[in-house]
């Protein structure tokens, strides 16, 4: 959002002050491109290394060898509530969390609990049910951060209420055998896609691997405690109409930080 406003800004100053708009942007070009900060990544055949190493060292030595003095950089890490609105007929609504800083520890069976509630519970319950065009909820499982989301979506607070409600589904349901089956499966085929070698250079994955093909129904039901912390200590963002923003900040208890953005 500080982007968009940023951008905003600029173009209004593009033509009145369109030099000190050059001379910020070309600042910033000083800044970005240095062989001192270059980073250059190569997957090659050993019979064709040798060749390409010389042509990656001419474009290197070809960049401008220059220094800043590092910036002290200060973000605002807060985190809070947010309603974006602007003037449309549908929706976006996410809510997420960071499951690491709420107490978890990462197993494989997330995965599969994971694209479980995405063909069950959200797929039903957010697209069939409430209308909207998709629906999803993603885990991360390096920053840890689980997130819901639903686009084009006819509704905002009933489909928060619904995320809040994903721990009582994975509680109370009894997975069908196929089902997990079908989950594990699923889940082994977004883990392992067709990759690239620098991609499977990267990849580690055998521990996450074993743990999901062991998946048990009680993996599900105790990831429903996981999910009920991103129900009571998770942030919700949204965006959608002023009239739909207003009616699920009165109902969050006026939690959300509205901004217009048209």
């Amino acid at each position: 959002m500080d982007f968009l406003f940023f951008v905003r800004e600029l173009a209004t100053r593009a033509e009145p002050q369109w030099e000190s708009v050059r001379e910020s942007l070309r600042r910033l070009l000083e800044r970005v491109v240095s062989r001192r900060l270059a980073l250059c990544n190569i997957t090659t055949s050993g019979t064709d290394r040798s060749a390409v190493e010389e042509r990656v060292a001419a474009f290197m030595g070809r960049l401008p060898d220059r220094s800043h003095p590092r910036a002290a950089w200060k973000p605002d890490w807060r985190r809070y509530d947010e309603g974006l609105t602007a003037p449309a007929q549908v929706n976006f609504a996410g809510k997420g969390g960071n499951l690491y800083e709420l107490g978890y520890r990462l197993h494989g069976s997330v995965f599969a609990v994971l694209k479980y509630l995405r063909t069950t519970w959200i797929w039903e319950r957010v697209r069939v049910q409430g209308g909207a065009y998709g629906g999803f909820v993603q885990f991360d499982p390096i920053s840890g951060f689980l997130g819901y989301l639903s686009y084009r979506d006819p509704n905002l607070l009933k489909t928060l209420e619904t995320y809040d409600a994903t721990a009582d589904f994975l509680q109370k349901n009894e997975i069908d055998p196929d089902e997990l089956r079908k989950s594990v499966i699923g889940a082994v085929g977004e883990m392992d896609p067709c990759l690239l070698p620098d991609a499977q250079g990267f990849t580690s994955l055998q521990r996450l691997r074993d743990e999901l093909l062991e998946t048990r129904p009680e993996h599900f039901r105790s990831f429903a405690t996981e999910l009920r912390k991103i129900a009571d200590k998770g942030y919700v963002v949204a965006l959608g109409s002023p009239a739909r923003v207003r009616e699920a900040n009165t109902a969050l208890g006026e939690r959300l930080r509205v901004t217009a953005l048209l």
